[in-house]
């Protein structure tokens, strides 16, 4: 008798298929192509994408795990609104709590762990806007996740990076952003963050994490007055 297939081998394309779904819907709450407090509805997004209802349904409760949509009881999904100006001060208060000790402890471990992926990240994300064909807003957007994950991850305690995981800080700062690049700020702050880290100057590198963070909570009110 042959042994049945395992279960992974028939869920892996499916998990694959769920992940690029939610990635897709994703980006469309980002940029505000879904606006705040827009109905999804699952059989449009399947058509859209060329999918079945099923990985749509699944991805649309990922999503709502993150914050960017919500389900109301015989109504379906909607996207969340925009995050209030308190709800964002609150939210950069949080940070202001985890990541200048964060970028403090990777500049004094830099001696003994690769801080390397910090300076091919903000490499990478300052090559791909002078010669990618991608907006320079979700490049940010990718960058900039990508950029705080990695020093969380360095930081050495698992428990902060995944209590800021937790948060999908960036998810809601950044939509409040929608369109609005400060890529050239945002590459300049950060490049202050690693040089500091590098030179393993542990209150170098949380006052740059500090004023980041300061920086980027002003550019965020401002363009939520705004909107």
């Amino acid at each position: 008798m042959s042994a049945d297939p395992l279960p992974l081998e028939r869920l892996a394309p499916r998990r694959v298929l769920v992940d690029e779904v939610a990635q897709a819907v994703r980006n469309l709450l980002m940029d505000q192509t879904i606006k705040p407090g827009q109905s999804l509805i699952i059989g449009r997004l399947a058509e859209a994408l060329g999918v079945s209802h099923t990985p749509v349904r699944e991805a649309l409760a990922r999503l709502e795990s993150e914050g960017l949509v919500v389900k109301r009881p015989q109504r379906g999904y909607f996207a969340t609104e925009l995050l209030t100006t308190d709800e964002m001060i609150e939210l950069f208060e949080l940070r202001l709590l985890l990541e200048p000790w964060a970028a403090a402890q990777v500049a004094a471990a830099a001696r003994h762990i690769d801080v390397s992926g910090l300076r091919a990240e903000l490499t990478r994300f300052t090559s791909a806007l002078r010669s990618g064909p991608e907006s320079p807003y979700r490049l940010l957007c990718d960058h900039d996740i990508r950029f705080h994950g990695l020093l969380m991850e360095l930081c050495g305690n698992r428990q902060v990076a995944r209590a800021f995981e937790r948060t999908h800080c960036h998810l809601h700062l950044l939509r409040v952003q929608s369109r609005a690049s400060k890529a050239d700020v945002t590459v300049a702050e950060h490049e202050a963050i690693v040089t500091a880290i590098e030179r393993r100057d542990v209150d170098g590198a949380a006052e740059a994490m500090r004023r980041h963070l300061n920086e980027a909570c002003k550019r965020a009110i401002t363009l939520r007055d705004e909107g």
